[in-house]
């Protein structure tokens, strides 16, 4: 996760099972509990159930779980963790082709927590904006989406604007853990860039404009200063993404400052 990564590809398939993230595996583990099953254990021993013919005995006993959850099952309850994964997989939220529109827009979104934005420790994803450029750029995300949200304090200059997500907030929230973005409770330090970033251009562009969007200076050198909470390392990180996966002439001007003097594609927002 520093400032130079190796085999980010095989890192992304490692930690998400997949090179095409997010995947119902991953969603499902931010369910783990201490309580054992849970997590995508859990899912699989509910699907189990509905795929068995098999009485309510019978299963309990092979599965290792209460009759009253398999009677629960039978009369039509969902675990929770079955319940968020089938609201992401309907919204087209998992596995989505790397080049399509839905995941550059979830890369966006994973982008917008770390440089401003916060997570809660229910997964209800919060975004920041503080220009109109901001809140549009947001509007034709959510869009692609198909994601509702709620626009809070947006005519208080003392109060930071937020975004809220309208519905299944903390589906997205979850998804959004799982590519990467740390809780508030967590330390902000250890998201960095995502591996999957590392190894896809056009995802790595997006981070890159998400990042200029927010905290550059619009002038020419392009200058982004990078917020402390961060830490230490993302400053190294992107300035490497820049450079090793864009191409951008980039240098670190200060330990939170990145001066972006020419890129060969178009100019970043």
């Amino acid at each position: 996760a520093g400032d130079t990564p190796l085999r980010s590809a095989l890192a992304t398939a490692a930690v998400h099972g997949s090179l095409t993230p997010p995947t119902d595996r991953a969603v499902a583990s931010t369910f783990r509990r201490i309580k054992s099953p849970s997590g995508y254990h859990y899912h699989q021993l509910y699907q189990t159930a509905c795929e068995r013919d098999a009485s309510r005995a019978t299963l309990a006993t092979e599965l290792g779980l209460p009759e009253s959850t398999i009677q629960s099952w039978e009369r039509g309850s969902k675990p929770y963790v079955t319940n968020s994964v089938l609201r992401a997989t309907e919204r087209g939220w998992l596995t989505p082709s790397p080049d399509s529109e839905t995941a550059l827009s979830l890369t966006a979104l994973l982008t917008w927590l770390l440089v401003r934005g916060s997570l809660r420790e229910t997964y209800y994803p919060v975004f920041g904006v503080n220009t109109s450029a901001q809140q549009e750029r947001f509007e034709s995300i959510a869009k692609t989406l198909h994601l509702e949200y709620n626009t809070v304090r947006p005519d208080e200059p003392s109060w930071p604007t937020e975004l809220r997500p309208a519905t299944d907030g903390t589906v997205l929230g979850r998804l959004l853990y799982s590519l990467g973005a740390p809780r508030r409770t967590e330390a902000q330090e250890t998201a960095l860039i995502p591996p999957y970033v590392r190894h896809d251009r056009a995802h790595a562009k997006q981070f890159a404009d998400i990042c200029c969007l927010h905290h550059s200076t619009g002038e020419n050198p392009l200058t982004i200063s990078i917020p402390p909470r961060l830490g230490t390392q993302f400053p190294t990180a992107l300035a490497t993404l820049f450079s090793e996966q864009l191409l951008w002439d980039v240098t670190l001007h200060t330990d939170r400052e990145l001066i972006i003097t020419s890129s060969p594609d178009q100019e970043p927002v």
